[in-house]
């Protein structure tokens, strides 16, 4: 009962792959499995943003290396030869400061908040990747948005990525990645009513979109809304059955609800077939063992 009820409390992934991204080093050396990358675009019909959500899954969450293939199919479709590193330049949310003192970009870099005084006008890192043109760094800002689809909101910077996807939506209210990703960022802040809104209106939008279901399913599981959350996760599966991550968070919503331990189990050990490192190594553990064992 000890670790079943241990197993309980690790909301884990409640945050799921949302908080993976925060914790990199940097983008740099990620190398793209080609022949993964091209089994995902098969199997969800050329579509590149499923795919990188198939190619995440699958592939040992391996964010960075999704980024990469995503990245090197914008470069062969575009001429261009960016490299991870160049995007991170072109972070926007690199400039946005939270309202507390530190916070963290996307890398991982440490940066501090100055002085509502400091000089604005000084040169952004958008500037200094291309000084020449703002509305080139417009552009080119735009199509990597497109091509990378990275959530901004998992930086430490919650504040300053709510900001940041509110304008987006301005620009274009149909823009579904800003509205999960701002809901992201309102579940960082425990504003789960607001995420569950945005993740609500990105399904209005596109009603196929798997990672909009699991963010919903997120705030609503935080809220203890389980059978909700439960519902949300399984559309997430069922849009895109290799999502690691929904049936992790399922396996503890289901336990949760109605102590259906078999169910939960059956759920776990998914998760872990699928390449989630960390139901792997529960598994393999003293607390996992009840479910090891279970036939």
């Amino acid at each position: 009962m000890r670790s079943i009820l241990k197993f309980c409390s690790l909301f884990l992934l409640a945050q799921g792959a949302i908080g993976i991204s925060s914790s990199l080093p940097g983008f740099a050396g990620s190398p793209c499995n080609k022949k993964a990358w091209s089994q995902a675009l098969v199997k969800c019909g050329g579509s590149n943003q499923c795919a990188f959500n198939y190619y995440f899954s699958r592939v040992g969450l391996d964010i960075k290396g999704a980024m990469q293939c995503k990245l090197d199919d914008y470069n062969r479709a575009t001429g261009k030869n960016y490299t991870l590193e160049d995007m991170e330049k072109m972070n926007p949310l690199k400039n946005v400061k939270p309202s507390s003192s530190c916070g963290m970009t996307l890398s991982g870099e440490r940066v501090c908040t100055k002085s509502k005084s400091e000089d604005s006008s000084r040169s952004s890192p958008a500037s200094q990747f291309d000084p020449s043109a703002t509305r080139k760094y417009n552009e080119e800002l735009k199509k990597y948005n497109e091509a990378l689809s990275i959530d901004k909101a998992i930086a430490a910077n919650p504040q300053g990525a709510i900001a940041y996807h509110s304008k987006e939506i301005t620009i274009n209210p149909k823009n579904v990645d800003a509205y999960v990703n701002r809901g992201l960022a309102k579940e960082n802040l425990k504003d789960y009513k607001g995420a569950i809104a945005d993740h609500s209106k990105a399904i209005a939008i596109n009603p196929q979109h798997a990672p909009a279901y699991y963010s919903r399913g997120v705030g609503k599981h935080a809220s203890k809304d389980y059978q909700g959350a439960i519902a949300d996760y399984s559309k997430a599966i069922t849009i895109n059955p290799y999502h690691a991550n929904a049936y992790s968070n399922r396996a503890i919503a289901v336990f949760l609800l109605s102590n259906d331990s078999s169910s939960a189990c059956s759920d776990i050990k998914k998760a872990a077939s699928l390449g989630n490192e960390y139901r792997i190594d529960w598994l393999k553990s003293e607390d996992g063992a009840w479910c090891r064992n279970m036939r």
